[in-house]
């Protein structure tokens, strides 16, 4: 719903798409179903349990099978998460035909696509942190409490053309790009264990903030 709703209003008149920053608490850790199908646009969950979409859970045993298809079609989005468009009559006045009638572009979605259990969005987004140290490969961490320290919170961001030609949904036409040009650095768990943990007298949160600087690029 979320790729949805950002499809509907980052789309140009012209077809193109503006640059998407994405972010905030996905409850999912890096390589996870979910974050995988951010990062490469898509994702066949046929037979997925519920509870390894995250990528927390250690065991599947006694939990719900995603469903096919994953969301009720009354929602109106299809397979490669938009908002499906209904074939409505629309009249135009022509210089031939007064009367004539014509159909506005649409989507049509065979019933075999809505029992798919593949999903695919067209962004190519990338991730502004990289989940390990590059110097040590120590996990970097955005929560630290009494049961964990991992990843979970994240941004996304539509990168430069050059950037991102040959990844998956790059047939999506974007206008210009972002461009990281810098990021407030994270922490290993064993750095946030000498302050007692998360939240402390420094900071109130039990997850990390996330700051990064782009340039846009038209």
């Amino acid at each position: 719903m979320l790729l949805a709703e950002i499809s509907s209003v980052a789309h140009q008149k012209n077809g193109s798409f503006h640059p998407i920053i994405m972010c905030g608490d996905f409850n999912s850790v890096p390589g996870s179903p979910l974050y995988s199908f951010i990062k490469d646009g898509k994702l066949n969950y046929e037979g997925l349990a519920i509870g390894k979409v995250s990528g927390q859970e250690q065991s599947s045993r006694g939990q719900r099978i995603l469903s096919i298809p994953i969301w009720p079609p009354n929602l109106g989005i299809s397979q490669n998460c938009v908002y499906e468009v209904q074939q409505v009559p629309k009249v135009e006045k022509t210089d031939s035909d007064p009367t004539q009638t014509q159909l506005d572009k649409t989507e049509v979605l065979e019933t075999a696509e809505k029992l798919s259990s593949h999903l695919q969005h067209h962004f190519s987004l990338s991730s502004v942190y990289s989940h390990y140290f590059p110097d040590t490969g120590i996990p970097e961490v955005t929560t630290c409490h009494s049961r964990n320290a991992i990843t979970v919170d994240y941004i996304f961001y539509s990168g430069e053309k050059k950037d991102v030609a040959g990844e998956p949904g790059t047939e999506v036409a974007l206008v210009g790009g972002l461009k990281l040009l810098a990021r407030l650095s994270l922490l290993t768990e064993e750095d946030l264990w000498t302050v007692n943990g998360l939240p402390n007298e420094n900071n109130s949160s039990d997850h990390l903030p996330l700051l990064a600087k782009f340039r846009l690029e038209l």
